[in-house]
């Protein structure tokens, strides 16, 4: 039983720490991955994110990754040619 209650406490802390952003264009996402953590989600809506986008300074496990969502015609570009 005090097994159970340890993993779902723990369970539940990490629900309660993650963060979902939704971003909308290529300015939004960079303000998102500023501020993204492990086991946080950004959520991207339609479109094309042209840049050149950076996460830096961020660790954790690959079980707590940072996620990213976006629809079929959601376009990640560098914006390089």
């Amino acid at each position: 039983m005090k097994i159970f209650l340890f993993f779902l406490v723990s369970f539940l802390v990490s629900c309660i720490q993650s963060i979902t952003y939704s971003v909308r264009d290529s300015d939004q996402l960079q303000d998102a991955l500023d501020k993204v953590k492990a086991g946080d989600t950004i959520n991207m809506d339609s479109g094309v994110y042209k840049g050149q986008f950076k996460v830096q300074g961020r660790s954790g496990k690959k079980s707590n990754a940072i996620r990213f969502i976006g629809k079929k015609d959601t376009i990640l570009t560098s914006g390089i040619d």
